[in-house]
């Protein structure tokens, strides 16, 4: 799972707004949410995997541990439960909370593909090696 190590710049996104709605993110969160252009980077030790996600509105860090639920909170602020394994090449992540998402992460040649689910609203994030 090396392809997933390194700096990702940001290139495109596709229907977050729609998605953070379905999360009950609130409308100024959602048009801010919407507009950054986070860039990402991902480490990895062993099963230990750091993910720092640098935007102008905030950094977020998320350690974990591969297939070991640990106390999260998202950008936005909710509290839940997350959990990482890989599948099919797939970085996954199940939050679980007062909704239950799923996030994908997968690199396509020089480009880091995340996906996110919830209640059937998806949206996708496309970033870029550095």
């Amino acid at each position: 799972m090396d392809a997933f190590i390194g700096k990702w710049e940001h290139v495109d996104v596709e229907n977050f707004e729609a998605f953070m709605k379905q999360l009950g993110v609130g409308m100024i969160q959602r048009k801010l949410g919407a507009t950054v252009k986070p860039t990402i980077n991902i480490e990895n030790n062993g099963n230990k995997w750091k993910i720092t996600v640098v935007s102008s509105v905030k950094t977020i860090v998320t350690e974990f541990e591969l297939d070991v639920e640990f106390d999260d909170v998202t950008p936005d602020g909710r509290k839940v439960k997350s959990i990482f394994h890989l599948e099919n090449e797939k970085l996954v992540q199940i939050q679980t909370g007062e909704k239950i998402t799923r996030i994908e992460r997968w690199v396509e040649g020089d480009k880091l593909i995340t996906t996110g689910e919830c209640e059937g609203v998806k949206y996708k994030r496309i970033n870029k090696k550095a």
